[in-house]
């Protein structure tokens, strides 16, 4: 994965993360003060880059897909949801209204130091209206702290209760509390 600077295209990873997946690398470029001067043809060769298959992202949005007589189509989820990871949906009727909504969980802070950790998905509620729009809503005033992996409905003394499961930390159990 690269990017630009001042129209030079230079690669994401830095020295030390490259050169761990390369050692080759360390040969050429003893120093990473070196490694920033080169250019991508001094890294990999003139030949590597020449066959090298060439990948463009245009969009980076997350998003759903549904299913049409045409193929599928792309629905872009709301902007509550672009700034973290989702790690774990899970469809039921939350709310005893006869449809289904989504509780998705995520988070992710094993990234590189350049990525930063994902870590902006407190949980949230998703349902869809008539007209396909997604409406998000929180948890209410409750935050799910931590990198969820998993979620399941339980059933404590005849009761639903939502299981939560967070990578290096205790699960937590969510029911609602009648008034």
């Amino acid at each position: 994965m690269t990017y630009y600077v001042d129209d030079k295209e230079i690669p994401f990873a830095n020295y030390r993360d490259l050169t761990k997946q390369l050692p080759g690398l360390k040969k050429d470029f003893l120093y990473a003060k070196d490694f920033a001067r080169a250019s991508l043809t001094d890294l990999f060769g003139k030949e590597k880059m020449t066959s090298a298959k060439v990948l463009t992202a245009n969009c980076l949005t997350s998003g759903w897909y549904e299913k049409t007589n045409a193929g599928y189509e792309f629905h872009a989820l709301p902007a509550r949801l672009q700034f973290s990871s989702m790690e774990s949906a899970l469809a039921t009727d939350f709310d005893s209204d006869g449809q289904k909504e989504i509780f998705v969980g995520g988070n992710f802070y094993d990234s590189t130091i350049e990525m930063g950790r994902y870590d902006a998905n407190f949980g949230n509620i998703l349902t869809f209206e008539k007209d396909k729009t997604m409406r998000v809503a929180p948890l209410g005033n409750l935050l799910i702290k931590g990198q969820v992996r998993r979620s399941a409905i339980i059933n404590i003394n005849g009761q639903p209760a939502l299981l939560v499961a967070r990578n290096n930390d205790t699960p937590l159990v969510l029911r609602s509390v009648s008034k």
